[in-house]
């Protein structure tokens, strides 16, 4: 029994995403590994090309997510450390993480944005009960009003 060209090819088309459903998270971890590798390397821009594209493919990868903003900060130019706030900010509206605020916290430093900045090193202060953060919003306000 042969089974129509059709069918076919609705059975691969269906087959192609019920296997890209199933296999998102794996295909974000396989990038984020491979931006991993770039990284070690000192090529952050490659990593960054990488673990967007694991957010594409899986946009609530805590890894991706983390390793995004991260390596904005390790390029340290302004439009990828705006990609790298915009990402932490999407990420954080729908989870509580740690790491990717205190990487949002830092980044918004980067961007000489101290207001904005202390109000995040703030926040971590206090649900952290860490006197780095603490200090770091107290420097944060003193450069913000040094600025005006």
């Amino acid at each position: 029994m042969t089974i129509p060209p059709a069918r076919r090819c609705v059975l691969a088309v269906y087959s192609a995403f019920l296997a890209l459903a199933l296999l998102r998270p794996l295909i974000a971890d396989a990038l984020c590994i491979r931006g991993d590798e770039f990284l070690r390397s000192g090529d952050p821009v490659a990593a960054e090309h990488y673990y967007s594209l694991a957010l594409a493919g899986d946009p609530d990868c805590e890894t991706a997510n983390e390793r995004f903003v991260f390596a904005s900060l390790e390029i340290h130019t302004r439009p990828i450390l705006d990609a790298g706030v915009r990402v932490a900010d999407a990420y954080l509206r729908r989870h509580d993480d740690q790491a990717i605020a205190i990487d949002r916290a830092l980044a918004l430093w980067n961007l000489n944005e101290f207001t904005r900045a202390a109000k995040e090193f703030r926040t971590l202060g206090g649900s952290t009960h860490d006197r780095r953060f603490t200090r770091l919003a107290q420097l944060a306000i003193l450069r913000s009003k040094s600025e005006r």
